[in-house]
């Protein structure tokens, strides 16, 4: 019988901690709305299972993004003060808009969310001054939502989501040989062929938008991105122009298209692995990948 690839058993154990995850922590503090409010929730938690999984987080997201925006709008970004309350009343607001069930949010995520938001209101601060007052807005709103795709997943962590699209961005990288015409031609590295791989593949797989790509391609390029040691951050703050201006080369890169459709053609196959190992419990995970030579082939 064939053995799993280290890819293969690296997945599941990504869908088994995935599958943990989703089982009540005890002792526990949660943050709790009232009751009025929690009926609310309870009303568009009916509403949200009518929509797939990208919808739900764009919807998640753009009520980040609008709670942001009107908060930073109190704020005098030449000084900004990291003592601002931002966090708590955010993540009140999205349990009683019904993006988080009541309970099931712990209080200590009040503090992580405050320290992203102090981050990317630091970030706003010590930036390089823009170009132009166009280039201001659009660096102020691509950073807010940035730092919406960073609370989302601090929040609502989509493990498995990213598991599969590491798996696949794996494989797909060793499968996808470019004719030294189009490396030419496009003026391609190895490292941006492997990045436009991880753009198609995000599209392909879930059809991500632009934003939580930008986001993934941040961490993808800066691994300490959400931890950073203070010198590093001062680092990506001054060079956020850079790191900004990159990720949308690549976004509208020609080659990128081309990528798209190739790994369009494979992704139905990584995306039923996906559902194999969602159902169920972790115990009987194994049970259905018991035939790697058919897994494999997937």
């Amino acid at each position: 019988m064939a053995e799993l690839t280290q890819q293969t058993k690296k997945l599941i154990s990504q869908y088994q901690i995935w599958h943990q995850s989703l089982q009540k922590k005890e002792g526990i503090s949660t943050i709790h709305v009232d009751e009025v409010a929690s009926k609310v929730a309870a009303f568009y938690e009916k509403i949200r299972i009518i929509v797939d999984w990208k919808e739900e987080h764009l919807m998640r997201r753009a009520m980040i993004i609008r709670k942001l925006k009107r908060r930073f709008l109190e704020i005098d970004f030449k000084n900004p003060s990291l003592e601002n309350k931002i966090a708590e009343p955010l993540i009140l607001e999205l349990i009683r808009g019904g993006h988080f069930p009541n309970d099931s949010v712990p209080e200590s995520k009040i503090d992580s969310i405050q320290k992203i938001i102090n981050k990317y209101l630091v970030i706003l601060r010590d930036s390089p001054a823009a170009a132009s007052k166009r280039e201001e807005l659009q660096f102020y709103n691509w950073t807010i939502e940035i730092a919406a795709c960073e609370i989302e997943e601090n929040l609502a962590s989509f493990r498995k989501e990213k598991a599969l699209i590491e798996y696949m961005f794996e494989l797909m990288k060793e499968r996808i040989v470019l004719s030294e015409g189009i490396v030419k031609k496009g003026g391609l590295k190895e490292r941006d062929e492997d990045i436009l791989i991880y753009i198609a593949i995000q599209q392909a797989l879930f059809k991500l938008d632009n934003s939580i790509i930008s986001y993934n391609l941040i961490k993808y390029q800066n691994p300490q991105w959400t931890s950073p040691s203070p010198e590093l951050f001062s680092d990506y703050a001054k060079n956020i122009f850079k790191i900004w201006g990159g990720i949308e080369d690549y976004l509208s890169h020609p080659l990128g298209k081309k990528f798209y459709t190739i790994c369009e053609k494979y992704d139905t196959s990584y995306l039923l692995l996906g559902d194999i190992l969602t159902e169920g419990d972790p115990a009987e995970i194994s049970a259905k990948v018991s035939q790697p030579e058919v897994l494999e082939e997937l």
